[in-house]
């Protein structure tokens, strides 16, 4: 499945219009829904001993006392709730823990590594032009992209959910949960039992509040970049995990 994403990603490479940008990620994104759904439907539908069994992870954000952490794990918890990943997060917002299904936490860091890559290089270009204030414009820059690039997440998501969902619909007249439907119930409870049996979070992490001052006009900008995000070549995202450099300098 990440090689097809793969593809598509190298076809946004090369988008020259923000519709053409835009149609890529919504594919990419779908496609990894539609993945999750088959997993759902084939963990529902097979013996326990052939089961996926969920895993917890711990993947690195930045380094301490960074900026940029928050916003890169609010960032990382979009796709997270995009994708049928639970998620816990470091006090110091350093590192998160994911827990789900191996594919799923492998997809989620991809797509995650992508577009931090490209919201940070998008707030270095617009930040050029910026005099004052930088500090909060980068800041306002990055609310604004990932609240954008979350609506985009989950609306790309109930797309699928609907499509997959129409597709296993038995009776249009007398409509009863569908396959999909009662398959993505039980992958989403499973998940939930082993974050339950497994985390050790302890109180709540207070990094998504906002702060001091706002600039509208960074949020603005942040929101419009998030919907024209051209992500890297195939071959980028099979590579594995690549530095934020620029995130954690800030």
């Amino acid at each position: 499945m990440i090689q097809k994403i793969s593809k598509l990603l190298a076809l946004a490479q090369g988008a020259s219009t923000q519709a053409e940008a835009e149609a890529c990620f919504a594919k990419a994104q779908s496609l990894a829904t539609a993945h999750s759904i088959s997993l759902a439907q084939a963990q529902h539908l097979s013996d326990a001993a052939e089961k996926q069994q969920p895993i917890h992870r711990t993947i690195t954000i930045g380094l301490p006392r960074k900026r940029a952490n928050k916003h890169l794990v609010n960032l990382m918890y979009a796709i997270a709730l995009a994708n049928d990943v639970e998620m816990n997060i470091a006090h110091n917002s350093t590192y998160v823990v994911m827990f789900g299904y191996p594919s799923d936490i492998d997809m989620c860091e991809q797509l995650w590594i992508q577009i931090a890559q490209r919201m940070v290089q998008f707030a270095d270009q617009f930040l050029r032009d910026i005099t004052s204030n930088k500090q909060v414009a980068r800041s306002s820059y990055y609310a604004g992209f990932i609240d954008t690039m979350r609506r985009r997440l989950a609306d790309s998501r109930a797309v699928e959910v609907a499509r997959a969902e129409a597709a296993t619909q038995t009776d249009r007249h007398h409509p009863e949960p569908s396959a999909t439907s009662l398959a993505l119930r039980h992958k989403s409870a499973t998940i939930r039992d082993y974050y339950k049996q497994n985390s050790a979070a302890r109180g709540t992490w207070r990094g998504d509040r906002h702060h001091g001052k706002r600039s509208a006009h960074a949020a603005r900008a942040g929101g419009l970049a998030a919907r024209q995000v051209v992500l890297p070549s195939g071959s980028e995202i099979a590579g594995g995990r690549r530095s934020i450099s620029k995130a954690d300098a800030y």
